[in-house]
């Protein structure tokens, strides 16, 4: 694999271990082991906006609503490293407005899992953006 065929390249170099994970799937796939690409994992459902097209503005109330814990976050990346999972998607209401966010992130980056975002973008900013 070379590195100049993906879009984001200097991405890339600056996070070795996705690069490390696109192999490792490779090799996955030529063993016929079970492997994860992609998972979505919803932290809560608690958000700034309420978006009439949202499917999440509809159970903030409803039964069973709660909050992830951190240790439950933990478990779930655990699971999904040795599934060899490569990314996983941070969703529910606003993920942003967790006070606990950026640990959550580091908790898969320590792990070698990507994490990527699905966020309304309200809380930013650049200093945000920074850390």
């Amino acid at each position: 694999m070379d590195l100049r065929n993906f879009r984001n390249a200097n991405w890339f170099r600056g996070h070795t271990y996705v690069y490390a994970n696109l192999i490792r799937r490779q090799f996955d796939i030529w063993r016929g082991r079970p492997f994860i690409y992609n998972t979505e994992l919803c932290l809560d459902f608690a958000c700034n906006f309420h978006c009439l097209h949202c499917s999440v503005a509809k159970l903030q109330h409803g039964q069973g609503a709660h909050s992830m814990t951190f240790s439950d976050v933990e478990k779930v990346a655990n699971q999904l490293r040795s599934l060899h999972c490569f990314s996983c998607c941070l969703m529910g209401g606003e993920p942003t407005m967790r006070k606990d966010f950026f640990d959550i992130v580091e908790v898969f980056r320590k792990r070698h899992i990507l994490p990527t975002l699905i966020t309304n973008g309200y809380y930013l900013d650049t200093s945000y953006i920074a850390k």
